[in-house]
C-alpha cells in the first residue's frame, strides 16, 4: 500500500489539489535549487551548477513544466478516447515533479564537493538524484493513466512521445532561453 502510495499518489490526490499542491512544491524546489545553484535544464535534467540568482531555476521549472503541460495535453488528446480535464493534466504533471524537490534538497548535504567530481558524497548524492528523477518520471507515467485514462500500450506510445518530445524541445529552447536570463 504505502509502495502504491509512493509510486502512483494520485488516486488520492489530483484535481486541483494535485495542481495547488504541486506548483508549491515547483516553486519551493525552485527556491531551494536558487540557494544551491542547481539546474534543471530540462525535463529529464537536474544539475548542480552555477550560482546564477533566483530567476533561473524559476524559469527552468515554469519551462519545463509548460512544456510537459503542453505536450501533454496534445499527446493524451491524441490517444485518449475519453474526455479529460486539463485541471487533472496539469495538476497529476504538477504533482509528479516532488521527487525533484527532494533531489534538490540533497545540495543541502554538508561534504559535497563542487570542485571534485570524484568526492564519495558526490557519487553517492548523484545516484540518489537519478533516483529522484526516475521516480518523478514514474510519476508522470502513472499520471498518464488517472487524468487521461491512458492503458496499456497506448500509455507506453503517449508517454514515450511526451518525453522524447519535450526533452528535445527543452534541450533546443535554454540553448536559446539562456542566453536572455543569465
Amino acid at each position: 500500500m504505502l509502495l502504491k502510495l509512493i509510486f502512483n499518489p494520485f488516486e488520492k490526490i489530483a484535481g486541483y489539489t494535485a495542481l495547488v499542491v504541486g506548483l508549491a512544491i515547483i516553486l519551493l524546489t525552485s527556491f531551494l535549487a536558487a540557494l544551491n545553484g542547481i539546474h534543471f535544464d530540462g525535463v529529464l535534467s537536474v544539475q548542480l551548477g552555477a550560482y546564477t540568482g533566483f530567476h533561473v531555476p524559476f524559469a527552468e521549472s515554469l519551462i519545463n513544466y509548460t512544456f510537459l503541460c503542453l505536450t501533454g495535453y496534445i499527446v493524451c488528446r491524441i490517444f485518449s478516447k475519453s474526455n479529460f480535464r486539463i485541471i487533472d493534466l496539469s495538476g497529476t504533471i504538477a504533482f509528479s515533479r516532488y521527487p525533484l524537490l527532494i533531489a534538490t534538497a540533497m545540495g543541502f548535504i554538508p561534504g559535497i564537493d563542487r570542485q571534485n567530481p570524484y568526492n564519495m558524497i558526490n557519487f553517492l548524492v548523484g545516484f540518489a538524484v537519478i533516483f529522484c528523477v526516475v521516480w518523478s518520471q514514474i510519476l508522470l507515467y502513472n499520471s498518464l493513466h488517472i487524468s487521461a485514462n491512458l492503458k496499456g500500450n497506448k500509455k507506453w506510445i503517449a508517454y514515450i512521445i511526451l518525453i522524447t518530445f519535450t526533452a528535445v524541445i527543452s534541450s533546443l529552447f535554454y540553448n536559446k532561453i539562456y542566453l536572455l536570463i543569465l
